[in-house]
């Protein structure tokens, strides 16, 4: 397993230089993007550390070169800023990890044997795994530049595109909502609706009505039909706030809706396919 290191602070290049080898594996160092790029061509790495700023090249355009040259390299970001928009951007744009400085040889360490873990791995799914639609976003919408909140940034950059639908957790007041619209619009379906629904405001009577809609007549009060949040989201992003306080039928019903991808309106009898993700 080649590794290349490219960080612009020479103490740093010998530092990871001295942890790498110790642990058994080739290394090389550069202290400028343009010659990380070109020893990627050259050497062929399978990891890539790389500082997020450098004097000559930003980290960020050294990266998109390294997965032009080939994709399957693992580029873990070396960075002293842990600004939501640089971490999502580098995870978005096939970062496997980002290394905030100042950090500890047994971090090296971690990272190495994680690193390995995963290629093993990717190995295993090859055969399976079909290349993933990429494209370019900027990001700038929570604040926050602690560990904790690195994490949360790597995990929202991950899972943007991803189909499967996403359970954020976190008491009243620390921003889910948020972290949704990060998710959202930051993907795939940028472009299409984002809904919020506070499952906890609306009294049970309601919740199923704005849920799936309802047709004219279907109960006192429906003067007409009504399209549901699930219709209205189709294609986009369906954020379910505080969803433990759905009553448990609505439960059962929401989970028919997932599993088949269908609504039908309260008082209706017909299936309405819909395109949601849900958060």
């Amino acid at each position: 397993m080649k590794i290349l290191v490219a960080d612009d602070d020479k103490k740093i290049c010998d530092l990871f230089s001295n942890v790498i080898k110790k642990e058994g594996y080739p290394v090389t160092t550069t202290n400028n993007g343009r010659d990380a790029i070109r020893l990627t061509e050259e050497e062929k790495p399978a990891v890539v550390f790389l500082d997020l700023k450098m004097p000559d090249l930003d980290g960020i355009e050294v990266l998109k070169e390294i997965k032009k040259i080939n994709p399957d390299t693992t580029v873990i970001i070396v960075t002293g800023y842990s600004f939501m928009r640089f971490v999502v951007e580098t995870m978005k744009l096939g970062a496997y990890d980002c290394l905030a400085k100042p950090f500890k040889i047994d971090d090296v360490r971690l990272i190495l044997k994680k690193v390995k873990e995963h290629q093993e791995m990717q190995k295993d799914l090859a055969p399976f795994v079909s290349p993933e639609l990429k494209k370019e976003y900027h990001l700038d919408l929570i604040n926050g530049h602690n560990p904790k909140m690195l994490e949360i940034y790597k995990i929202i950059g991950k899972v943007t595109n991803a189909k499967s639908a996403v359970l954020i957790r976190g008491e009243s007041g620390t921003g889910k909502e948020l972290v949704a619209k990060a998710v959202h619009f930051n993907g795939l379906r940028m472009d299409k609706p984002f809904i919020a629904i506070d499952c906890a405001s609306l009294p049970p009577t309601l919740l199923e009505s704005e849920l799936f809609g309802h047709e004219k007549g279907s109960f006192t009060g429906a003067i007409g039909r009504k399209i549901g949040k699930f219709e209205a989201a189709n294609g986009g992003t369906l954020f379910l706030d505080e969803i433990g306080n759905l009553p448990l039928d609505t439960q059962a019903k929401l989970l028919r809706t997932l599993q088949e991808k269908e609504v039908v309106r309260v008082g209706g009898n017909k299936p309405i396919k819909v395109d949601v993700r849900i958060v």
